[in-house]
């Protein structure tokens, strides 16, 4: 049986000891050569070549592609204003889930003028009544868009 010393305290302690019998130090333990090769291999085959794909799948995107990224952002944009205003409107407004202005998309209704400055936002928000319990309330904001700094003001907001 291998002995090795405690860092602790100095006492000679078995290697397959997980603590020291004096003082009680945790003893660490060694890493084997193997897990340090399938880390590796981890590394090299699964890792790396999603960094290299990420890093060099950048392309130049086409001008009615750009215009679609950027309508698509200011629809989310408008859609996080109207949550806050609606945030401020509820009696429990830490308590407030609204789908969510990307991925719950399908849940959110969003309409724009032509010209990006008008938006209307429709959608639905779980928070607590007076009473504590959970309940849907819908909701519609109209926001306007100042086309120089890009910032809306809330023009209109309705809780059903």
């Amino acid at each position: 049986m291998a002995m090795t010393k405690c860092k602790e305290c100095g006492t000679e302690i078995s290697t397959k000891a997980a603590a020291c019998p004096k003082c009680g130090a945790v003893m660490p333990k060694k890493t084997s050569g193997c897990a340090m090769i399938v880390g590796a291999c981890f590394a090299i085959f699964i890792v790396a070549p999603m960094v290299m794909v990420s890093v060099g799948s950048k392309k130049p995107l086409s001008p009615e592609a750009q215009k679609q990224q950027e309508a698509e952002q200011l629809a989310t944009d408008a859609c996080e204003a109207a949550k806050k205003a609606i945030t401020g409107a509820l009696k429990a407004p830490s308590t407030a889930e609204f789908p969510g202005c990307f991925l719950g998309r399908d849940q959110i209704e969003i309409r724009s003028n032509p010209e990006k400055t008008i938006y209307m936002v429709r959608s639905w928000v779980d928070s607590q009544n007076s009473f504590g319990a959970m309940v849907r309330t819908k909701w519609a904001v109209e926001l306007a868009r100042d086309p120089k700094t890009g910032r809306f003001e809330v023009k209109k907001a309705a809780v059903d």
